[in-house]
């Protein structure tokens, strides 16, 4: 029975290395602060990359999107003027307009962060009696020990476009990382996305008939688990009480379950200028004709609406 105790306390110590507190960074290596660093990086770039992929577009310049004065202005930040200067000031007529529209668009995010492990250990053994003539006697003995650990973290913080694109450069140092497939809250999330598809909604297919707001709520969860069964089997015993074999059943499970649900919306100045510029951008022709019947007219119009469409939409070029 010595045996059979020291196995169980083997098993429980290779176990015991587990969270009494579980948190995000006892597999990911990364803690809640830092997660919500990256995601906060994640975002700033996504707004620089929109804004900047925007206004130095050259088809937006040669087809009068962005007007030459703009387009120079974003060349600057693109080859180094640093982001933080960067302001609807420095900018005029439909650009400016626009560009202060989504200055201040703020920004939520609501974490959920459930971390739950499970720790069993188990150990099981037989006897054996064999006192000649008497036929063999056998008897099994087991023992389990279960257990399960929680925790739920929650909170919420909140941004602007604006606050973002301030940040000191410094700060998303290291911070602008990839996809983590195995614990994805800890990587890469797809910000970039929600902020082209918040702009494009907002100016073109009317977002919230108000001022408008779109959120994400993305869900992951992670399972790791592993185990371990030896068993020891002893030689016949050919008299008395003794013990057959015995065996011990070590599991650890972890189950990491995340919700972070991101909203952007548009209020105060800029929900003011919203009708403005949907009226700039959709009432402004980028196609240069003089039609002379309704059906030119509106075969006319029908491009237009095609080419504003494109106006934020990222122009990917490839050089061989």
């Amino acid at each position: 029975m010595l045996n059979l105790r020291v196995g169980v306390i083997a098993i429980a110590l290779c176990f015991a290395g587990c969270a009494i507190h579980p948190l995000p960074e006892d597999f990911s290596g990364v803690p809640t602060d830092v997660i919500v660093q990256q995601n906060r990086c994640e975002t700033r770039q996504a707004i620089i990359d929109s804004a900047l992929g925007w206004l130095t577009s050259e088809g937006n310049l040669h087809e009068g999107r962005v007007d030459l004065a703009s387009h120079q202005v974003g060349l600057q930040f693109l080859r180094g003027r640093p982001i933080q200067q960067f302001r609807p000031e420095l900018f005029r007529g439909r650009v400016r307009h626009i560009v202060q529209l989504f200055f201040d668009t703020g920004v939520a995010y609501s974490f959920q962060l459930q971390m739950i492990e499970n720790n069993d250990v188990s150990a099981g053994g037989n006897l054996v009696w064999p006192p000649p003539p008497f036929p063999r006697l056998d008897a099994g003995l087991s023992a389990a020990i279960a257990r399960q650990r929680g925790n739920l973290r929650t909170f919420a913080s909140t941004d602007t476009f604006s606050s973002l694109i301030k940040l000191p450069d410094d700060y998303c140092d290291g911070r602008l990382v990839e996809k983590n497939y195995l614990y994805p809250i800890a990587g890469k999330i797809g910000s970039k996305k929600l902020v082209q598809d918040f702009i494009n909604l907002s100016l073109f297919q009317n977002l919230g008939g108000g001022p408008p707001t779109l959120s994400d709520q993305l869900e992951f969860e992670t399972i790791l688990s592993a185990s371990t069964t030896p068993k020891l089997t002893f030689a016949p015993v050919r008299s008395g009480l003794g013990v057959a074999d015995v065996s011990f059943t070590g599991g650890v499970k972890r189950t990491d379950r995340h919700k972070l649900t991101m909203a952007l919306a548009v209020a105060g100045p800029g929900a003011r200028l919203l009708s403005e510029v949907r009226n700039q951008v959709f009432y402004t022709p980028l196609v240069s004709a003089r039609p002379k019947t309704s059906s030119e007219a509106a075969a006319v119009e029908a491009v237009n609406q095609v080419l504003t469409l494109q106006l934020f939409r990222p122009t990917i070029n490839v050089t061989f």
